[in-house]
């Protein structure tokens, strides 16, 4: 079998890889893995699906990219032939997104997490910390059990773990640095890493 890579550009110069599973078989019997890339289109530029303000974006359980506009309070659903699907509203402007494996949706905004249903129905919106004065949630990650978000309060930033629910918001770390307003998060097998963007460092609590 052949493993290729291939990407899709996104006006903005934001990238997607595309992974096509798939192993060459080398000389010796052994299979070893090769994944060139190709690019194959740009997306994000028809007038159905251009963002004045790409923010972020993620893919959902369908395949479907969501495009999250940091200039409007909703959501573009595009395929990844850059066709226009659905367009969700929000109850806020999104800068973070994460997807769950069941298909729920997490939005962050300035001191808010929005969850969502797969179809785009808003199911719950919470305030993050308003004893913090919380101001905007940069990242969003979910390894499955819970949701981790880097929040920005004042001038450092506070990492957060919340049940899938949005309930018990708790403060796990906090004190970070991060670069022109944003600091980045990720999170599996039951560890969250959180990189500082004002320091190649990654930490994992």
């Amino acid at each position: 079998m052949k493993a290729s890579r291939t990407f899709l550009r996104i006006a903005g110069s934001v990238f997607i890889g595309l992974l096509v599973l798939g192993f060459y078989a080398s000389t010796d019997g052994a299979t070893e893995p090769k994944a060139p890339y190709r690019q194959t289109g740009t997306l994000v530029e028809s007038k159905e699906t251009k963002s004045s303000n790409l923010a972020t974006f993620a893919v959902d359980t369908r395949g479907n990219l969501l495009l999250c506009d940091a200039g409007a309070p909703a959501i573009k659903v595009i395929t990844p032939a850059d066709k226009l699907v659905d367009v969700w509203k929000l109850p806020h402007v999104p800068r973070s997104i994460t997807v769950h494996t069941d298909g729920t949706i997490f939005v962050g905004s300035k001191g808010k997490i929005t969850k969502l249903d797969k179809t785009g129905k808003v199911l719950k919106t919470m305030e993050i910390d308003p004893t913090q004065e919380a101001g905007m949630v940069t990242s969003l990650a979910t390894d499955g059990k819970d949701l981790f978000a880097a929040v920005r309060i004042k001038f450092r930033f506070h990492v957060y773990r919340l049940g899938l629910d949005l309930e018990n918001p708790t403060g796990i770390a906090e004190g970070f640095r991060g670069c022109c307003g944003e600091m980045d998060l990720t999170a599996a097998a039951g560890k969250v890493f959180i990189a500082e963007n004002a320091r190649p460092t990654a930490v994992g609590t």
